[in-house]
Order: C-alpha cells, then structure tokens, then sequence
C-alpha cells in the first residue's frame, strides 16, 4: 500500500478548516501550485490507497480506478503520491518521458474539475499497438470517461487516452501534444486554443467540436471524423510550413472555406515520405499521399475539382491553394 502523503516541506502544519483560499496558499508553499482542494481526509486516502495497489489484468478488464467516480480533491492526492511521493510526471524533462503517469483507466472522472493540472503521460487505455487481440469491449473497459470534464489549461502531453469519452469537455488551452487520441470521442469538445500537436487522432469523432485556433500541426487525422466540427483560425503548420496528416479525414459538412491553407507549404504525409527516403529507408518513391490528400481537402471544401501537382518533374511538391473572399478561382503558392 502507498505511503502517506509526505509531512509538510515548510514545516506548517496543515490547516484545519476546508477553507479552499487557505489550502491554496499552504499547497502554494510546499511547490504544488497546481493543488487547490482541501486534502481529503484519512478514509478516502485508505481507500484511494488501496484501489492503487490492484493489479490491473487487461483480458478482464481490471484496473486500479475502473468505475470509480473521482473528483479533483482525489486526483490531486494521487498525483501528490505518485510513484512514493516523486509526484507527477515532468513533460519538459526530457529524463521523465520514460515514467508512467496515473493509470486511471476507466476511471469516471465526468464532470470533474480538473483544470491545469499536471497530467503528463496518463495511462487510459489499452492500445493497439501492444493488445492487438483485444476485442472493442475489451477496449472500452480501459477507456477514461472524461464526458464535460473541465480540463482547461491541462497538461496531458504523451497520455494514452484511446477510446476516451471527451464528449462536451473544455479542452481550451490543454496540452495534448503526442497524446494518444485514437478512437476518442470529442464530440462537441471546446478545443480552443489546445494543443494538439503530433497528437493521433485515429478515428477520432470530432463532430462538431469547436476548433478555433486550435494547434494541429503533426497530428494525425487517419479518418477522423470533423463533421460540422468549427475550424476557424487553424494553426496548420510548424515553423517549417509541415502541416498535419490528412490522408482520409472525413470533412463532412465542415466549412473548410474559413482554414487558411497559406500556412502549409507540405502536408505531414509527403513530409513523413521525404525524410524517409533521405534516410535510405525506402528504395523507390513512395506514392504521392500528399497530393491525394491534398485532393481530397479541397474537393470537400467545394471549391475545386482537384489539386494537380505544379511540375511534372517533381510530381510530390504540394501545390496547396488559397482562396481569396470575393474572387474566383484558385491562385497556387
């Protein structure tokens, strides 16, 4: 069973009352800012403990927290207790990417508060790549039900969060980078401003999701579904001008008029491809999906028949297109 929560570092003694100003200031002091509730008390700690200690046993669909309804008070403690006290995991140490976050798989955590909270490297799922035999229940007995959680300004970066419900969540400014999305459902989630880079998104169902300046450049959108889903203001691209993996996105009836395509001078795909082929790592030029996906974008958009390669010599430059308000026709760049 996990140890106590370690004594307090600056030797104040904790407060007594469940006053959330004063805890506030007393987590402030001890270096977990992130803390803003009341510590819960001994019996919770116990059973909380105790839930942790479970082995988890994936053909059966045991883990630690599944259907557990848990509230931001709880998740604090486990964080603060994690690995005996080390806490939680630290994204932007590159030493720390190895740890595990909480394994909170099918964890209910619906509703919760759970805003900026340090939640790098959660484990929420069971994924494909090391269960490939697992069948779809199996899946959706490990995955975290998040359905209108607030997670505002969260940090989730490299979390496997595949087959998570997020319906209705506030994800404004949460960090997801190089998260597992696969399969997620994101349904009308509130992404303004999140960070979505190098994320997967395999499957995901974004419909209707709220997309506004939301940053997507590296992410891979392998039949997403983005019907209805708001795009407006769009980060596509890295420094490099690389944008996102588009390959097979299903746009639906999204409005692909307002996306600035200006900012991708290649798609992740043709990317991918190129540094591959530079690394000797393929012997012949792999097909043009860049230019297929490319196809595929603005053909949905309704603006154009097709997208065709510029030069015929180097057929795989991406020969994106902005479209001007009030004027017809396409002008390439």
């Amino acid at each position: 069973m996990d140890e106590p929560e370690a004594p307090s570092t600056s030797g104040e003694p904790r407060p007594r009352a469940q006053d959330r100003e004063t805890w506030k200031a007393f987590w402030a002091k001890q270096g977990q800012e992130w803390r803003t509730e009341p510590e819960i008390d001994a019996e919770r700690q116990a059973e909380l403990a105790a839930r942790r200690s479970i082995t988890p046993d994936v053909a059966q669909g045991i883990y630690p927290f599944r259907g557990m309804k848990l509230k931001r008070a709880d998740i604090e403690w486990l964080l603060a207790t994690h690995e005996h006290g080390r806490g939680p995991v630290d994204y932007h140490d590159q030493s720390q990417r190895d740890r595990a976050g909480l394994d909170l798989r099918g964890a209910d955590l619906s509703y919760a508060q759970l805003q900026n909270l340090p939640l790098a490297r959660t484990i929420g799922d069971v994924t494909w790549r090391t269960w490939d035999n697992l069948t779809e229940k199996q899946h959706h007995m490990a995955a975290m039900q998040l359905q209108h959680a607030d997670l505002k300004g969260a940090y989730l970066e490299g979390s496997s969060l595949e087959y998570a419900n997020l319906e209705g969540a506030d994800l404004r400014r949460c960090h997801l980078e190089e998260a597992n999305l696969g399969s997620t459902n994101m349904q009308r989630a509130y992404c303004e401003q999140a960070h979505l880079e190098g994320a997967d998104l395999w499957f995901a169902h974004l419909e209707g999701a709220f997309l506004w300046r939301t940053y997507v450049h590296g992410a891979r959108f392998y039949e997403a579904h983005l019907d209805g889903a708001r795009l407006d203001g769009l980060v596509l691209a890295d420094e490099n001008q690389v944008g996102p993996r588009l390959v097979d996105t299903h746009w639906g009836d999204a409005n692909l008029a307002v996306v600035d395509w200006s900012q991708v001078r290649i798609l992740g795909e043709e990317h991918e491809a190129r540094q591959k082929e530079r690394e000797g790592k393929v012997k012949d030029r792999p097909a043009p999906v860049a230019v297929r996906a490319a196809t595929r974008v603005m053909r949905a958009s309704g603006r154009c028949g097709c997208a065709a390669p510029r030069d015929r010599r180097r057929p795989y430059l991406l020969p994106l297109q902005r479209w001007d308000a009030g004027r017809r026709g396409a002008q390439e760049i």
